[in-house]
């Protein structure tokens, strides 16, 4: 082989050499262009899911307002309910009491009452009263009338 071909030889493999470095430099840009522009429409895509997720946000955090509210209510219902039982007790145990004080004022009655035996006082029988009610709830046809001093 004679210098000439060579030469075109060594110019040839040098220029499919750059040919190919250029056809590589050429393919990594486009990959990178390409890679860019899926960046980017990803970051559009966030952009777009991001106005979505503030008012998911928004509606969660309406949604933890009404439900303190809703507990603040019922909390204060039941407080209000606790006050009520505790008046209701008072008034019970008030009751109770006036009960009492009623029973103890009909014994005295009967204690005092000389028509009243001694086993009446006792939750006996009156004389001439054959029904044995006991002393609480003995006879007295003026009050017994009054639907005012009526006991039940």
């Amino acid at each position: 082989m004679n210098t000439g071909v060579i030469i075109a030889i060594v110019v040839a493999v040098v220029v499919l050499i750059v040919v190919i470095g250029l056809l590589a430099r050429v393919a990594a840009m486009k990959q990178r262009q390409a890679r860019h522009q899926q960046a980017e429409d990803l970051r559009l895509q966030a952009a777009e899911r991001e106005a979505e997720i503030g008012k998911q946000e928004a509606g969660a955090a309406e949604a933890q307002a009404g439900a303190r509210k809703q507990r603040a209510a019922a909390d204060e219902e039941a407080a209000r309910a606790r006050r009520v039982e505790a008046e209701a007790a008072g008034h019970s145990h008030a009751a109770r009491r006036v009960r009492e004080e009623q029973e103890e004022h009909l014994r005295r009655a009967d204690e005092l009452d000389p028509e009243v035996q001694g086993d009446a006082r006792s939750g006996g029988s009156r004389s001439g009263d054959d029904t044995a009610l006991p002393p609480q709830h003995t006879r007295h046809p003026e009050i017994d009338e009054d639907p005012r001093h009526r006991i039940e």
